[in-house]
């Protein structure tokens, strides 16, 4: 594995930027790492923008799986964070077992979309890095919409 979230908070402290690109295939991957990219991201993006689908709910956890696992193999430096598709962090077991699966295939950390707070604590405790994306969220749009605007929505 490249790097732990702890570089980041490193760059973060020192006022640096971070950089992040998403990323779906290997060349891809290959191109970012050398390039120097913080997080290479793999989104579940990849439905709309790859595989065809019409939201990005349709994607399933092996698609996410194939998709990583191609990414891992050209990603040497950069932190690698995957997305947890739709529907496969409802419950914190259901989360734990999502999340552990994007780890076993290369993930240093995985995405959620929206304010989880018992699912990110039980991701946590049982050793995995989260990202909570509380922007605009394709996945909760209809319901929820943008979950914060600024910083201070944020925290």
């Amino acid at each position: 594995m490249a790097k732990t979230s702890g570089f980041l908070r490193q760059k973060k402290a020192a006022g640096h930027r971070i950089t992040m690109l998403t990323c779906y295939d290997y060349p891809t991957a290959v191109w970012e790492d050398e390039a120097g990219i913080d997080i290479i991201f793999v989104g579940d993006s990849v439905g709309t923008n790859v595989l065809g689908y019409e939201s990005e709910k349709d994607v399933t956890l092996n698609d996410m799986v194939h998709h990583l696992k191609a990414v891992r193999r050209g990603v040497h430096e950069a932190y690698l964070l995957a997305d947890l598709p739709y529907m496969t962090y409802e419950t914190p077991d259901d989360a734990l077992h999502s999340a552990s699966t994007l780890v076993s295939h290369g993930a240093e950390g995985v995405k959620l979309e929206g304010f989880r707070p018992e699912i990110v604590s039980h991701l946590v405790r049982n050793g995995i890095e989260v990202c909570a994306h509380l922007g605009l969220n394709p996945q909760l749009h209809e319901k929820k919409g943008l979950q914060a605007k600024t910083a201070t929505a944020a925290a």
